[in-house]
């Protein structure tokens, strides 16, 4: 039926700058006018783990051990693949917290810390670096967490057109 959709022109390119404040505006536009079922009441606690992503032009992330601590943050849904993501482990785990260079992740890792400081927050949630994976026991506690890490997330990204995490999330 002609006019019953309008549309506005997409950039090509999903990384572009374009594409960034158009994401930003949608994102404030939500948080400030759709009702409650889409509004994050203020801060809430932090997953007991996140990456705190810091500057922009910083070559690193941190692995932060929340200690309770309330904040916003954004959530990374993709493919592991067949080739297993970098991962934190009880071996790696103290050099995570200490930095962890964003050029040696795999690249939609890269993307969702781009987009996690490109709109402006901190904090970001990975499974696969936020949970201490060769551990039973933090495995049990944390992985039951995943549904309301996911639901009070600011922003879900998801990575669905990737096979593994090594493709991104942007398209060109």
């Amino acid at each position: 039926m002609p006019g019953l959709f309008t549309s506005r022109p997409v950039a090509n390119d999903s990384s572009s700058e374009t594409c960034f404040k158009m994401a930003q505006y949608w994102l404030k536009t939500c948080l400030e006018t759709h009702d409650s079922l889409c509004q994050i009441q203020g801060s809430l606690p932090l997953p007991t783990r996140v990456l705190d992503v810091g500057l922009l032009a910083s070559p690193f992330v941190n692995l932060s051990i929340s200690h309770g601590r309330h904040g916003q943050w954004l959530t990374l849904s993709h493919c592991w693949g067949k080739t297993q993501p970098a991962a934190t482990t009880k071996s790696n785990l103290n050099n995570h917290c200490t930095g962890i260079i964003i050029s040696k992740l795999p690249q939609t890792f890269r993307d969702a810390i781009l987009i996690t400081r490109k709109l402006g927050y901190q904090f970001l949630w990975i499974d696969s670096l936020c949970i201490v994976h060769n551990s039973l026991t933090d495995w049990q506690e944390e992985s039951v967490k995943m549904n309301t890490i996911y639901s009070n997330a600011v922003l879900n990204n998801s990575a669905d057109a990737a096979a593994d995490s090594f493709q991104g999330i942007f398209s060109s």
